[in-house]
Order: C-alpha cells, then sequence, then structure tokens
C-alpha cells in the first residue's frame, strides 16, 4: 500500500456496539481543526483506509436498525458524526471505508440499502472443488 495511506482493521461481530466503533476510529484519529465544527482525520498528507470485516454481524435491535452501521452510515452521509458528550459534530476528512461481509444468515444479518448504496459491491460465488484444482493447481505448477 502507497506510504499515504495508513489501514485500519476492525471486525464486527454480533456485539459491536456503535459506542465501541466510535471510540476505537476516534482514538485513530487526529485533531485536524479545533474550531466549530471540529475536523478530524488522518494525519496531514496522509489518509486512512478503514477495513470492516463481517460488517453485516452487529445484532438488529427491535426495530431493525443495526447501530455500528447507522454510525458508520451517519458519516458517510454527512461526512462527520456528533460526539456523545458534548453532542457537537464532528467532520472528519481524509478517511475511506471499506468494508466485507458474507451472504445473510449464520449471524449475519441484511443491511440497509441507506448503507449500501454507498459503496460497490462486488459479489463472488463460491468455487467448487473443480475449479479450486484447477486454479491453485496452475499456480503451483508454474513455481514447481
Amino acid at each position: 500500500m502507497n506510504s499515504s495511506f495508513t489501514p485500519i482493521f476492525y471486525t464486527f461481530s454480533a456485539r459491536t456496539s456503535a459506542n465501541q466503533t466510535q471510540d476505537l476510529l476516534f482514538s485513530k484519529f487526529e485533531v485536524r481543526r479545533r474550531a466549530t465544527p471540529q475536523l478530524w482525520g488522518a494525519p496531514v498528507n496522509k489518509k486512512f483506509v478503514i477495513f470492516i470485516d463481517d460488517a453485516n454481524m452487529p445484532m438488529k435491535e427491535q426495530y431493525g436498525a443495526q447501530p455500528p452501521i447507522e454510525l458508520l452510515r451517519q458519516y458517510l452521509d454527512y461526512n462527520g458524526w456528533y460526539d456523545r458528550k458534548t453532542r457537537e459534530f464532528y467532520g472528519i476528512v481524509d478517511v475511506l471505508l471499506v468494508a466485507a461481509m458474507g451472504p445473510p444468515g449464520g449471524g449475519r444479518h441484511f443491511v440497509s440499502p441507506r448503507f449500501l448504496r454507498h459503496f460497490h459491491q462486488l459479489a463472488f460465488v463460491e468455487l467448487d472443488e473443480d475449479n479450486m484444482r484447477h486454479i491453485y493447481g496452475t499456480l503451483l505448477e508454474s513455481y514447481f
């Protein structure tokens, strides 16, 4: 990865909360401007690339929302989010968001289209054994 990009990896679980997500990400950000509204983000001349694995794992609330995902959606929609204590809006700059998730089922949930609309979606089907043998066989033959 280019030296101007700094990766941050975060894996969601069924118990991941919006507070945990906000605290973890804010712990990585630097203050870029203290004037109101404050700006937070990657160090100057850098960009954070935040990779969220298992993005569809957080449990749904009673009404179907997934708070960690809604927090990320707030950033994507409004380029920031509100501080829980001061209720001030903090802008976020120089942050890219990448997410991965498996198909719904087995603890994974459908994700809101309001969140998904911010991403270019790629889907890969699971390979059968013959295709895996062909792909890995070709790779191994080229080395031996």
